[in-house]
């Protein structure tokens, strides 16, 4: 045996032979005829449910429950067998409308992937507007306290002072704006409470926003 030759073994007989270590692949056959008899080991022997015609398919595919030898003869056996209640669309769960009540008729796939059905999105948008509001909407995040305790106005006050009167991100000053600045809460008052007001309104958790960058900096951007 040459130094680049080495022993393998056939992949359909078993049978042990040498070969360059450069051709061995995945599989190996001693000669055509093992590799013909592997090739055709790997396709099954169907009959066509439409024309009864003989075909081979790979084992693989051979598994589906429903074969034909080509797509003409599968649009034409659906033509026949799959029209009317018959039609797998027609196969529908009687559910209600969650807004409204009414009776529907869905197909079992949109029944499972939507918990709530609705007659149109008229009675979805009316749902939404009475049942995705406050703690009930995916993107609460606690909402806001109204009065920041007794010193709120005072500290607002010390807090635009403290910033020259300017918007800490795009520089406008009150005199250009328009308008008092606001005073934002750098950690949310919410997390804090009303009892820590004092804590809450500290200057070093105040910082002054127009009102456009105020709402782009509540809605998660940092400041710059």
């Amino acid at each position: 045996m040459h130094s680049n030759q080495v022993p393998v073994t056939c992949h359909q007989c078993g049978k042990e032979f040498t070969r360059c270590f450069s051709q061995i692949k995945k599989r190996v056959f001693c000669n055509k005829e093992c590799y013909s008899a592997w090739k055709a080991s790997r396709w099954n022997v169907l009959t066509c449910q439409f024309c009864d015609k003989q075909f081979r398919r790979t084992k693989g595919r051979a598994s589906y429950k429903k074969t034909f030898c080509s797509i003409a003869c599968h649009d034409k056996w659906r033509r026949q067998n799959q029209r009317g209640e018959n039609h797998h669309q027609y196969k529908r769960i009687e559910t209600t409308c969650a807004e409204c009540g009414k009776l529907l008729r869905v197909t079992p796939a949109k029944l499972k992937q939507n918990e709530r059905c609705f007659c149109g999105n008229e009675c979805r948008y009316m749902w939404n507007r009475h049942a995705m509001t406050g703690i009930n909407n995916p993107a609460w995040r606690g909402g806001y306290e109204q009065y920041y305790g007794p010193n709120w106005p005072t500290q607002r006050r010390k807090a635009r002072k403290r910033d020259d009167y300017t918007c800490q991100r795009c520089s406008i000053t009150e005199e250009e704006y328009g308008q008092s600045l606001c005073v934002h809460h750098i950690i949310p008052f919410r997390e804090y409470g009303l009892e820590r007001y004092k804590e809450a309104n500290k200057l070093t958790n105040l910082i002054s926003y127009c009102i456009s960058c105020h709402g782009t900096i509540e809605h998660g951007t940092q400041p710059k």
